[in-house]
């Protein structure tokens, strides 16, 4: 119980982050939790692809904060496909 309070997730505030990554092809995409919540993640389409990657950010990120990431990944899977 000492540490709940640093465990609760708290991603950076919006604006905060890279959101317009203009070397990125994304559509920002909105969906319901069961809940209700309202979530939000970008879409890489690849008319090409073989796999489909989800990447789910660590706590206190948001997707803005890895705007680098889907570059590397994408590079990564075609190295091994």
């Amino acid at each position: 119980m000492s540490l709940e309070n640093s465990l609760i997730y708290s991603p950076s505030v919006y604006p905060a982050g890279f959101w317009t990554p203009h070397y990125l092809n994304f559509e920002d995409a909105w969906f319901a939790a069961p809940d209700g919540t309202k979530l939000h993640g970008w879409y890489i389409p690849n008319p090409d692809a073989r796999r489909l990657v989800v990447y789910c950010h660590p706590n206190g990120e948001h997707v803005a904060d890895q705007a680098n990431l889907p570059e590397g990944l994408m590079a990564l899977l075609d190295r091994v496909a």
